[in-house]
């Protein structure tokens, strides 16, 4: 299955399609151009992204984009895929960075923190 990558000018956004009376969550990751992106490789999701009523206002089509990772070619972000809890991320970058825990007070605080050490969680909920 052909991967799509989706953009937004909104950085980081959590927001959903339907699918039916479903609620399908999708979260785009904000990267140095301060545009969110979002990539994925399962068709029902791409067509119900691109049938959203806010594909082509809010959300667009990435073109020569193929994941999320190739906005990274210079190996910038540190993918950390074992840690699914802002606890766990505190943790980690508590443990692996020595950032001060006084400095990791709310989800918000650990995402620009991971972001300006060049980490990202894309497994945290």
């Amino acid at each position: 299955m052909a991967t799509k990558t989706y953009y937004t000018y909104h950085g980081n956004l959590f927001t959903f399609v339907k699918s039916g009376a479903k609620k399908i969550n999708i979260k785009f990751i904000e990267a140095q151009d301060g545009k969110g992106y979002f990539s994925t490789d399962r068709k029902n999701l791409q067509n119900l992204i691109e049938s959203d009523k806010n594909f082509g206002k809010k959300i667009f089509l990435s073109k020569g984009l193929s994941t999320i990772k190739d906005l990274t070619t210079d190996n910038t972000v540190e993918y950390i895929e074992d840690v699914t809890n802002y606890e766990d991320a505190i943790e980690y970058l508590t443990k692996n960075y020595n950032v001060d825990s006084d400095e990791l007070k709310s989800p918000k605080n650990v995402r620009d923190q991971a972001k300006r050490l060049g980490i990202y969680f894309p497994n945290i909920r």
